[in-house]
């Protein structure tokens, strides 16, 4: 199986996490930092951005909007009810990411990572 990169941006991933999106076909990128998730984007080595929370010195808005800058085609995932509501709101309509809002645990957010990319591929 070609596994597509995620990159992971909020929380490092953890194992249970990592598990369950490589089952749905995505092998997870952290980024510790803001340089470094936009650098990955920019190197082109991410299918994909998952922002499941706020992250010391990561701004998930202001990331956003520069992955927009970097590529503006990548597919943005916002994991809903990790960062302040009205920072979903704004990652939504001004970086238009997409809500993941039907999931609990790692298991069913990698699921549904694959369903809404699946959705936008189709």
């Amino acid at each position: 199986m070609c596994l597509r990169s995620l990159l992971v941006v909020g929380r490092t991933p953890n194992a249970r996490l990592r598990r369950a999106l490589a089952r749905h076909g995505f092998a997870s990128v952290a980024a510790h930092d803001m340089p470094a998730g936009l650098r990955e984007v920019r190197e082109g080595n991410v299918s994909a951005v998952l922002v499941a929370g706020e992250r010391p010195g990561v701004d998930a808005l202001e990331f956003v909007l520069n992955v927009r800058d970097i590529d503006g085609k990548v597919p943005i995932l916002i994991a809903v009810g990790t960062v302040d509501a009205d920072v979903d709101e704004a990652l939504m309509t001004v970086g238009g990411a997409l809500p993941l809002r039907e999931y609990e645990g790692p298991e069913s957010l990698a699921a549904e990572v694959e369903l809404v990319l699946g959705a936008e591929n189709a």
